[in-house]
């Protein structure tokens, strides 16, 4: 994405949807977080938990870099 591909990208209602990571990608990523004690009262159940973004796609976040998924 650039300067001059903004308006067909994050300015795009929907844009976001398209960049976030498989299902696959953030549950391998909770069970190696899970794997390492984090968790709440031992439950190790990825179901339980969800990845979030702690920089928004809509801010240029990187959808699956582990280190903006929380």
């Amino acid at each position: 994405m650039t300067q001059a591909t903004i308006s067909q990208t994050i300015c795009v209602s929907g844009w976001t949807s398209t960049m976030r990571p498989s299902s696959s990608v953030t549950t391998a990523l909770k069970v190696r977080q899970l794997s390492t004690g984090y968790s709440y009262n031992g439950d190790t159940s990825t179901a339980d938990y969800e990845e979030d973004h702690l920089i928004s796609l809509e801010l240029g976040g990187a959808a699956s870099a582990e280190a903006n998924l929380w």
